[in-house]
């Protein structure tokens, strides 16, 4: 059908004026076509959602890594997207295994990647593994060590009194005082 429209459209852009009611037309019920044929991005990564709250972590896993890879393959990628994802995907991960390990070691690979090596993207990634280490693992040590890495990155990114620096300052500070306490 979208091949025939296609057809239908190329012989009205050559026979009829360019502002034509009927292109027009006929541009719009294609795309309305290729939105419905076509998932976005979005609508994959919701289907990824409905299928990890439905225990089907293969196929969430599958819709996360396509809508991932649309996402990198669009021209105005969005990064808050793409973490989002790969956060997802995190997740999938640690309900398909039954622990938070994988989960953690999914995020550890992505910090190794090219574009996400020492920089601020990597600076998040590092603060989800300290709350996934304090959180649901119990590992303070590992926590701290990655809040820490957290900061090191964030101190050297942005300026001093940066409220990113200082909500990471606090969480390291608390977390030595805690540690002290307990031993």
């Amino acid at each position: 059908m979208i091949k025939y429209s296609n057809l239908k459209l190329e012989i009205f852009k050559k026979t009829l004026p360019p502002d034509h009611f009927d292109i027009q037309n006929l541009e719009e019920r294609i795309q309305f076509v290729k939105d419905i044929l076509e998932p976005s991005v979005k609508s994959l990564r919701e289907l990824g959602n409905e299928t990890f709250y439905n225990s089907n972590f293969d196929q969430a896993l599958i819709y996360y890594q396509q809508a991932l890879d649309e996402e990198l393959k669009s021209s105005n990628s969005d990064y808050s997207n793409v973490f989002g994802i790969h956060f997802e995907i995190a997740q999938v991960h640690a309900k398909k295994d039954g622990n938070h390990t994988s989960e953690v070691n999914y995020l550890q690979k992505l910090i190794g990647t090219q574009y996400l090596d020492d920089t601020l993207h990597s600076a998040v990634i590092y603060s989800k593994i300290a709350e996934i280490y304090g959180c649901k693992l119990k590992n303070s040590e590992e926590e701290l060590k990655n809040y820490e890495k957290c900061l090191e990155i964030r101190t050297k990114l942005l300026l001093i009194d940066d409220r990113l620096i200082d909500e990471i300052e606090r969480s390291v500070k608390t977390m030595e005082e805690w540690l002290a306490e307990k031993e």
